[in-house]
């Protein structure tokens, strides 16, 4: 049906004192594939830090961080912020004139 090219990445700094103190998830709006694998990434570290979450939750959550609106979202270019029991997310999605790229650095609470 198609030929995507993922550009999905996750990393994470050295770990401290056996916490992970973040984690980077990086990806892009080239396509509604790559897009769609970018917030399902987004998504299952939202569920990882904050177990027993349920699907509509996390939906909910996510919306906050206008990832989801593609380049004609109000926040594209700005960082978006948003807390839980989880952690902090902080979130851009870069112009398409400058590139597709979309990114989110998550702090999980200790």
């Amino acid at each position: 049906m198609g030929d995507f090219n993922g550009g999905l990445v996750f990393s994470t700094p050295p770990i401290a004192r056996g916490n992970v103190t973040k984690i980077a998830v990086v990806g892009d709006r080239s396509d509604p594939a790559n897009l769609v694998g970018f917030v399902g990434a987004a998504a299952v570290v939202n569920s990882m830090l904050n177990l027993g979450i349920d699907a509509k939750a996390n939906t909910d959550f996510l919306a906050t961080l206008g990832l989801m609106g593609g380049g004609d979202d109000p926040s594209v270019g700005q960082s978006v912020s948003s807390f839980n029991r989880g952690g902090a997310f902080q979130c851009v999605s870069m112009p398409s004139e400058q590139t597709i790229g979309v990114g989110c650095v998550v702090e999980p609470r200790s």
